[in-house]
């Protein structure tokens, strides 16, 4: 989730400040995400392609509120230690918010994936999670990575690729456009498809990609991850459907799901290398 998916009212008396609201969307995203069987699993995998031992020392490229740095902190051990970096300021007082009260080998600081403030060949290992999507410049930011890691590092970067999100409905045409405008939303909406091209491009050795598509067949789900109907709604602002069809898709949503007909699904991706 980015800036541009999230609709703020940036006045009013008595309210949270534009950018704290923003804060709170995105931790209530990834707290429902985590809570997925699916989203645990495919952590659960990239956690073993990182193949962390204890005494490591692991960055985490945009780790969000922290709790997969915690997981990693915990594999690592007292003699190892875990870097969250994140370039919201919000984001990572709620990471240190979470890891106050734990004796983990963790911190969380402010940083930009694409000018990351670590000397060469720093750290053992490094993993993103659904982070660059977010980044205008992916290949600057995995040059990075492969500058602050140690030779032999293994390098895990998990994203999906939005032009693979697919939505059941009897209109093929105004789906594509919403579909396509959700992808477009994004500043690495591709990123899925290009991270196997980057690894290999840029030296990585050992490379390999995993793939899993992620179902959800109930709409209300569905629109909380993906925020279907203010993708409908934007798509029409923006003139790439009209508000009719907007309005209509949703319906036919609506009812496909009040008879347990809803269906959607997103391809996401797992790129493996090692830093030669």
């Amino acid at each position: 989730m980015n800036v541009e998916e999230i609709q703020v009212n940036q006045s009013g008396a008595g309210k949270a400040p534009a950018s704290t609201r923003f804060t709170q969307s995105q931790v209530a995203y990834l707290d429902k995400f985590r809570g997925l069987e699916w989203a645990h699993a495919y952590k659960l995998r990239s956690f073993e392609y990182l193949e962390v031992q204890p005494g490591d020392t692991i960055l985490e490229v945009g780790c969000g509120a922290g709790d997969d740095s915690l997981a990693l902190a915990q594999m690592v051990g007292p003699d190892g230690r875990v870097v969250g970096i994140d370039a919201g300021e919000d984001m990572i007082s709620e990471a240190k918010k979470r890891a106050e009260t734990s004796t983990l080998p963790v911190e969380f600081l402010v940083q930009d994936a694409c000018n990351i403030d670590f000397p060469d060949n720093t750290f053992d290992g490094c993993r993103a999670d659904q982070v660059f999507q977010h980044i205008g410049d992916p290949r600057q930011a995995v040059t990075e990575v492969i500058r602050v890691v140690r030779p032999g590092a293994r390098i895990v970067i998990c994203d999906p690729d939005w032009e693979t999100l697919v939505i059941d409905s009897a209109d093929k045409a105004v789906t594509r456009r919403i579909v396509n405008y959700r992808c477009d939303v994004f500043r690495s909406g591709w990123i899925g498809r290009q991270l196997s091209g980057l690894f290999k491009t840029l030296g990585l050795t050992d490379a390999f990609v995993h793939a899993d598509v992620f179902v959800i067949t109930n709409l209300a789900l569905a629109n909380k991850l993906w925020r279907l109907r203010d993708t409908a709604e934007r798509a029409s602002e923006k003139g790439g459907i009209s508000e009719g069809d907007a309005s209509r898709w949703m319906s036919q949503l609506e009812e496909a799901d009040r008879n347990g007909l809803f269906f959607g699904a997103v391809t996401g991706f797992a790129a493996v290398g090692r830093k030669p």
